[in-house]
């Protein structure tokens, strides 16, 4: 298994299908957003398995001092043969030296797919993520936050978001207990 910056139209092309495929629309930004964003600290990434053969995909915006994973997916066929651990595990040490972070839709209300978020978050935990000590409001949508490490605090969560998407993109996401 290893992480490449998708470069190729081929690459881009399975990364923008299976995002597409892997998240809820209300849930999504233009694919295109992501590509012109590059400079801005977004990088679009390829998991590949032996051959190159395209296994997932990881979207992470970065700051100085935090990596947030935006998206992350493995391709429906590679699901539970441990890919999904190995592709974490390759994205905590490329950011080894950050604050590494991401967000799960809360099992903490009531949902339709409360059974496939409960699943989600034991998958992080499993593989040695933590719990924030707070959560957010993602446009609308309520998110618990889970980092490598326990000293994250709102600010570096956000930093990135504020980076791609400019300082008032903060009013889109609130901190909530």
């Amino acid at each position: 298994m290893k992480i490449v910056e998708a470069q190729t139209t081929a690459q881009l092309g399975d990364i923008e299908q299976l995002y597409t495929e892997a998240f809820p629309a209300e849930q999504r930004a233009p694919f295109e957003m992501f590509l012109s964003k590059r400079a801005d600290g977004v990088e679009i990434l390829a998991l590949e398995g032996d051959g190159s053969v395209f296994c997932g995909m990881a979207i992470v915006f970065t700051t100085a001092t935090t990596a947030l994973l935006a998206y992350f997916a493995i391709a429906p066929e590679k699901r539970g043969s441990g890919i999904g651990s190995q592709a974490l595990k390759l994205l905590e040490q490329r950011w080894q030296d950050k604050n590494f972070c991401l967000e799960i839709e809360s099992t903490k209300v009531n949902a339709d797919n409360a059974e496939q978020r409960r699943c989600r978050k034991a998958f992080y935990l499993r593989n040695g993520m933590i719990e924030a000590d707070f959560g957010v409001r993602l446009f609308g949508v309520e998110m618990e936050i889970l980092s490598n490490h326990a000293g994250l605090t709102y600010d570096d969560y956000l930093a990135p978001y504020c980076r791609v998407f400019g300082k008032d993109c903060g009013r889109n996401i609130a901190k909530i207990c």
